[in-house]
């Protein structure tokens, strides 16, 4: 399993807690709910019918749209230092999946600055947080 599905479980779920706390909105409490169920329940299909290709993008296309919800809305102002943190994880994540399904061996060549660059966003994100 890939660090995307936390990721994403995670952030729906401090979404919500924010929302919950600052400024209550029944309808998009709602939303992150059934969100996080359906992440739950994407994971599980996931490993039961092995379509990782496939997930994999939804993922992506989950978190890409949680980072735009967050900055494209005034309510969700006070979550965008979150989401600074995490943005480098994502779009190197989008990337790095979009090379291997382009170029397998380009992405076997930049593996190790891909590895790299993974340590530098994974310690961007914990200093943000902290």
């Amino acid at each position: 399993m890939s660090l995307e599905p936390v990721l994403a479980f995670f952030l729906i779920r401090h979404l919500r807690k924010n929302l919950r706390t600052f400024s209550p909105d029944a309808w998009w409490d709602k939303i992150f709910t059934y969100s996080m169920y359906g992440v739950i329940f994407l994971v599980i299909l996931q490993q039961i019918l092995s379509l990782t290709f496939v997930t994999m993008w939804v993922w992506h296309m989950l978190l890409l749209g949680i980072v735009y919800i967050s900055f494209s809305l005034p309510l969700f102002s006070r979550v965008r230092t979150v989401m600074i943190a995490v943005l480098p994880l994502i779009v190197l994540s989008l990337s790095s999946d979009i090379i291997k399904s382009v170029n397998h061996n380009l992405h076997k060549n930049l593996e190790t600055y891909i590895n790299i660059a993974f340590a530098i966003a994974i310690t961007w994100m914990v200093a943000m947080l902290i």
